[in-house]
């Protein structure tokens, strides 16, 4: 079987090709808000989002909230906490 240059080099610029036409969705711009790491994926991507972050794209904040009694029993501090440590304190 005789395989000829040209032929070769057509077969391979045709995969070079295929390959550059494939949709990228992490590149150039990272979908992933809040420092998040873009996964390609074969039917589009996925974010791993940092701590403190929740949602397809990393959008949305994670916060913990604990009820804590104040001094007096009809005092009650509520403590609202970003996973990532920022805190803000309500008393009602």
């Amino acid at each position: 079987m005789h395989v000829s240059f040209k032929n070769l080099l057509i077969d391979v610029l045709t995969i070079v090709c295929v390959i550059l036409l494939v949709e990228n969705h992490c590149r150039p711009a990272n979908p992933c808000k809040n420092g998040g790491l873009c996964v390609e994926m074969d039917d589009g991507y996925k974010c791993r989002c940092k701590g403190g972050y929740k949602g397809v794209d990393c959008e949305g904040k994670v916060y913990s909230v604990e009820c804590i009694p104040g001094k007096r029993n009809d005092v009650l501090h509520l403590q609202v906490t970003q996973e990532s440590g920022n805190s803000a304190g309500i008393s009602t």
